[in-house]
């Protein structure tokens, strides 16, 4: 999600922001404190990058540890040598080497 301040705007809804007056968008998802973009098609792709790294990490990824619930796509424990067990929220890889049949340690 994108917050866009028009042009010429005195105002924008990031304290402190040193893109004004020109129009400019800031990704709420990378919070208030991340770099405006000064073009649309700018925000655009960087929106896109986030819908990606959403996607690959759904497919690939299991979180594991913390505070996370039980789900489809959630490790209810992590093997005995991960130095992040019992600790804070991490993720495995979960990608399987078609060539190899094997898990790829990643």
């Amino acid at each position: 999600m994108m917050m866009n301040t028009g042009a010429g705007a005195t105002t924008c809804a990031v304290p402190g922001c040193d893109a004004l007056p020109a129009e400019h968008w800031h990704c709420a998802m990378c919070g208030p404190a991340a770099s405006a973009f000064r073009s649309r098609d700018a925000s655009v792709e960087h929106l896109r990058n986030h819908e990606a790294q959403d996607h690959v990490t759904e497919a690939f990824y299991v979180v594991a540890g913390g505070d996370v619930p039980s789900g489809p796509n959630t490790a209810s424990h992590c093997d005995d040598d991960c130095p992040y067990k019992e600790k804070e929220r991490h993720y495995h890889c979960t990608w399987v080497s078609l060539l190899m049949n094997t898990r790829l340690l990643c």
